[in-house]
C-alpha cells in the first residue's frame, strides 16, 4: 500500500487522489452532512489510504475548507472585473447581468458544494466562515459598491439608499433556488439549469430594478 510520501509530485496520481478526496467528500457531507460523515468512510468509497487525509489535508475539517477554497478561487478578481468602471447605463446593465450569470454559472458547476457551503455557513462552521470572510464577503462587499455607483448615477429606481436592500432583493431569488434546488425542481419544475427560466429571472429583476433609459 502506498505511504502518504508516494503522493506529491507533478507527475504522480497522488494530485488525482487529493482530487478524488475532495469530490467524495463534497458528495458525503452533502447528502450526510459535515458531521454525520466520518474520515474513515470518505477514503473507502474513494478507495484510498485513510491516512491521505491527514497528509493533505490535516484533517476532516481541512478537507472541507480546501473544497470550498478550490470554489472560491479566483472569485475575487473574476468579479472586480465584472463590476468595474462603467460608461453608461448599458453598460451598468451589461454588467450586472455578466455577474448574475456567473453566479448561476459557477453554481451549476459546483451544485452540491455551493449547497453544503450555503448549509455549513448557518451552522457557523468555523472552516466555511473563514473562506466566507476571505472571498465571499469582499465579493458582497464589491456587489455593493457597483450597486451604490449605479444608484449615484441614477441608474437604479428604488425607494431606499441602503445599497445592502438592494443587493438582497437582487440576489434572494438566485440563493433561494440554490439552496431549494431539488425540491423546486420535483415539485415546481423551476431549476436554474434551464436556460430559458433563468434567463427570465435575470430580466425580470432587472426590469424591477434599473430605471428605463427615457427615465430621468
Amino acid at each position: 500500500m502506498n505511504s502518504p510520501n508516494d503522493f506529491g509530485s507533478a507527475n504522480d496520481p497522488g494530485l488525482d487522489s487529493r482530487k478524488k478526496l475532495i469530490e467524495v467528500a463534497v458528495e458525503l457531507f452533502s447528502k450526510k452532512g459535515f458531521h454525520a460523515v466520518s474520515v474513515r468512510e470518505i477514503c473507502h468509497q474513494a478507495g484510498l489510504n485513510i491516512s491521505l487525509i491527514s497528509y493533505y489535508f490535516a484533517g476532516k475539517e481541512g478537507l472541507l475548507v480546501a473544497a470550498l477554497e478550490e470554489l472560491s478561487k479566483g472569485q475575487l478578481e473574476r468579479v472586480e472585473v465584472a463590476l468595474g468602471k462603467f460608461e453608461s447605463r448599458i453598460d451598468f446593465e451589461v454588467r450586472l447581468k455578466g455577474f448574475l450569470n456567473g453566479m448561476v454559472k459557477m453554481y451549476l458547476e459546483n451544485p452540491l458544494l455551493i449547497r453544503l457551503f450555503l448549509e455549513e455557513l448557518e451552522k457557523q462552521q468555523e472552516g466555511a466562515e473563514r473562506v466566507f470572510s476571505q472571498t465571499f464577503y469582499k465579493t458582497w462587499e464589491c456587489f455593493t459598491d457597483f450597486l451604490k455607483r449605479g444608484r449615484l448615477a441614477g441608474y437604479l429606481r428604488s425607494v431606499t439608499s441602503n445599497d445592502r436592500i438592494i443587493a438582497l432583493q437582487i440576489l434572494s431569488p438566485f440563493l433561494g433556488l440554490m439552496r431549494t434546488s431539488v425540491s423546486s425542481k420535483k415539485f415546481y419544475q423551476i431549476s436554474l439549469d434551464d436556460k430559458d427560466f433563468k434567463d427570465d429571472v435575470i430580466d425580470q429583476i432587472l426590469y424591477g430594478v434599473l430605471k428605463s433609459e427615457n427615465l430621468k
